[in-house]
């Protein structure tokens, strides 16, 4: 599966539509998620980590994200859960930098982010709610990596496909990836030929009638 070229293709409301037809209505995630570097979408396999908050310092404050972080695979996006918003900034620049070059594909934050400028001068895909410049450091830090994690009411398991665009968020189980694919780029070819019938001045109710794709 080359995720470059998916990317290129699929979009979150043909992938929605898709898993709604196949009976899982319920994988777009309610959150509020902004392209904070200028890239307008995302795809890969979810690497989760689950944030918390803290009240008081204790410990190395980075020691669990740099062991996230040191761990990301090949075709992975970092997927950050976290329970307060924006207490600190859970993502930025060096992240970005060393995720990059383990072979992840970016990040997605239910969270503050923090170095935008620096992450869009390096075109990391990084999608977050809001951004601060105050430090995750005794404020917020990792408590899980590679474990479930609950996103906008929706469940996200380590490995499932998820894809963030401008119309926001959408999560594939791992074992429907596959076919959701070939149906979402199946449901592609019809809308393509559904708009060049439009775009000749047909009806939208006869083509409808004919190709049955909305």
């Amino acid at each position: 599966m080359n995720l470059d070229e998916l990317g290129g293709r699929l979009y979150t409301a043909v992938l929605s539509d898709v898993l709604d037809s196949i009976g899982l209505r319920n994988q777009c995630p309610d959150v509020e998620l902004h392209s904070m570097t200028g890239r307008h979408s995302l795809l890969g396999y979810a690497k989760t980590v689950q944030w918390d908050d803290h009240a008081e310092g204790h410990g190395d404050p980075y020691e669990t994200l740099i062991a996230a972080v040191d761990s990301v695979k090949p075709g992975e996006v970092v997927v950050s859960a976290v329970s307060g918003r924006g207490r600190s900034a859970l993502w930025g620049e060096l992240l970005s930098t060393a995720t990059r070059m383990r072979g992840g594909r970016g990040a997605i934050v239910d969270g503050a982010v923090r170095d935008v400028d620096q992450m869009q001068e390096m075109g990391f895909p990084c999608f977050a709610h809001s951004s601060t410049p105050r430090d995750s450091a005794y404020r917020q830090s990792i408590v899980a990596i590679d474990v479930p994690i609950e996103l906008g009411g929706v469940r996200v398991e380590p490995g499932d496909l998820v894809m963030v665009d401008t119309d926001g968020m959408v999560v594939i189980p791992s074992e429907k990836a596959e076919e959701v694919i070939d149906l979402a780029l199946e449901k592609i070819e019809q809308e393509d030929t559904t708009r060049q019938e439009l775009l000749k001045g047909r009806l939208l109710g006869d083509v409808y009638r004919e190709y049955g794709v909305l």
